[in-house]
C-alpha cells in the first residue's frame, strides 16, 4: 500500500517507512504504556517489520526496539516524515502549507482566508484546553478548531 501525505493508521504503513505520530486513539490504560515507551505526538518511528502471522509489528522509536499489536497500532495516527498536519504542529513554528485536503465545509473559508498551498502559517498558542489553536497568515490571526487543523499539511519552513 502507497503512504499518502494525509495521516493513516500506523498498521497501514508499510515496512522501513519512517513516519511521525501524529495522535493516539487508545483506552487511558493503553495510552499510558505507550508514553511510557516514548510514542507521543510528534514521534519520529521506522516500521521494522511483522510477525510471520502478521501480527504484532516491530517498530524502532528513538533507537528502541518494540513488538505492537496491530489493533494498537491501528489506533496510533502517523504522518510520513517532513509533512505534518498543522493541528500536531507546536505553538511557536512557522510552516508552509503543502496541502489543503477537501473537506465540504472548511475547504473554502480557509481559501478565502489565504491559507493556500505554499503559503507560510505561524502557530501562535492555543486556548487552555488545546482546542482551538490561534495562528497567523499573511499578517491576519484568527483561531481554527483542531479538528479543522488536521485537513491542513505542511512542512516545517527553514
Amino acid at each position: 500500500m502507497q503512504m499518502t501525505s494525509q495521516s493513516v493508521a500506523l498498521d497501514c504503513i508499510p515496512c522501513g517507512s519512517q513516519a511521525t505520530v501524529v495522535s493516539l486513539r487508545h483506552g487511558a490504560e493503553i495510552t499510558r504504556r505507550l508514553l511510557e515507551l516514548g510514542v507521543t505526538r510528534g514521534t519520529h518511528l521506522t516500521v521494522l517489520g511483522k510477525a510471520p502471522l502478521g501480527d504484532p509489528m516491530f517498530v524502532r522509536i528513538r533507537g528502541c526496539q518494540i513488538a505492537m499489536r496491530i489493533a494498537e497500532a491501528g489506533q496510533i495516527s502517523v504522518v510520513k516524515d517532513g509533512v505534518w498536519t498543522l493541528a500536531a504542529v507546536p505553538a511557536g513554528h512557522t510552516v508552509r502549507v503543502t496541502e489543503v485536503l477537501p473537506d465540504t465545509g472548511i475547504t473554502s473559508r480557509l481559501l478565502e482566508l489565504g491559507v493556500t498551498k505554499g503559503s507560510s502559517i505561524r502557530i501562535l498558542g492555543a486556548a487552555p484546553l488545546g482546542d482551538p489553536m490561534t495562528i497567523s497568515v499573511r499578517g491576519c490571526q484568527f483561531a481554527i478548531r483542531r479538528h479543522e487543523a488536521e485537513n491542513i499539511l505542511v512542512e516545517l519552513a527553514a
